[in-house]
């Protein structure tokens, strides 16, 4: 398996990193602490990751992307992997943003499963007036993303939760997006996702949280 090859293979993604595995956790944990003081990045000491996600090595990456602190450079580099050198490996995330029009009374707007921060970024820097949020289940990914929006240049609030089950109030966001997360998610959860949705979304009608459950029904 290809996928597989590229991050196990002596010379591969994994090999890679943990060659630079001193310098990059330094980094990292620098950051960390510099999220936290600022605000920024909110981790949960004994994080208690569902079954399900524990389970599967999602894009084949090893021991998934929880796993060790070095795992979001790792899932980033991947990322770079599959696409050709000469686009954008963000450009995906980026149509998507344009294919949202922007409404004027967004105050605030959630990434669920935000990763690195891949589909988060476009939005902040599109609609830079909205307090943007992304949630994620693997910390050393929240913490990648947090350096990327540190070097982008825009606040966004990162923290470990499990979209099922948030602890933001009802009728906190304006904007709810995901990209490449429901597919990986067991169909019970999904409707712990849809629940939530009703709660902190606010203004979406009936026939849009209507058109939400069909589609994950399907």
């Amino acid at each position: 398996d290809l996928q597989r090859l590229k991050y196990r293979h002596a010379r591969g993604i994994v090999a890679a990193v943990d060659a630079q595995r001193a310098e990059l956790s330094a980094a990292l944990e620098a950051a960390r602490a510099e999220g936290e003081a600022r605000g920024e990045l909110r981790l949960v000491p004994g994080f208690e990751l569902p079954r399900y996600y524990t389970a599967v090595e999602f894009h084949q990456h090893p021991g998934g992307v929880w796993s060790d602190p070095l795992a979001g450079v790792a899932y980033d580099y991947g990322r770079r992997t599959t696409m050709p050198a000469h686009l954008d490996p963000d450009e995906i995330h980026h149509r998507v943003t344009a294919a949202v029009p922007r409404e004027p009374h967004w105050r605030r707007a959630l990434d669920l499963g935000c990763g690195t921060g891949r589909s988060t970024l476009p939005f902040a820097l599109r609609d830079r007036d909205v307090a943007h949020h992304g949630i994620d289940l693997a910390a050393p990914c929240l913490v990648r993303a947090y350096m990327r929006s540190r070097e982008a240049g825009v606040r966004i609030e990162w923290s470990q939760q499990r979209a099922e089950r948030t602890d933001f109030p009802d009728g906190h966001f304006d904007l709810v997006h995901s990209t490449f997360l429901l597919h990986e998610v067991p169909r019970p959860a999904l409707r712990e996702i849809v629940r939530e949705l009703e709660g902190f979304t606010a203004g979406a009608t009936p026939e849009e949280l209507a058109f939400v459950r069909s589609s994950l029904e399907q």
